[in-house]
């Protein structure tokens, strides 16, 4: 399998390529909810300040700031998968 990550399922204590992939799949979801916690857990002032400037803001202007950060998180993956594994 050229071009295709392969996982040593028996180094994590997996049975199957599928598990891996579910287990990474909730541990991306974890990840997630922990970073958008971490700024209102730490400094709630800074974020209600950072929603009101997003609840002020056009539509337009949310839509490029949406797709800018999630062409980074797509450039970030691509990064990891050719040059981290």
């Amino acid at each position: 399998m050229t071009g295709v990550c392969k996982f040593r399922a028996t180094s994590v204590g997996y049975k199957s390529n599928m598990s891996q992939v579910s287990y990474i799949i909730i541990a991306a979801i974890a990840l997630f909810f922990i970073f958008e916690g971490f700024l209102p857990f730490v400094s709630p002032g800074l974020w209600r300040r950072i929603m009101h400037y997003a609840a002020d803001r056009s539509d337009k202007t949310l839509h490029i700031i949406g797709f800018i950060s999630m062409l980074i998180g797509v450039i970030l993956l691509i990064f990891a998968h050719y040059y981290v594994l």
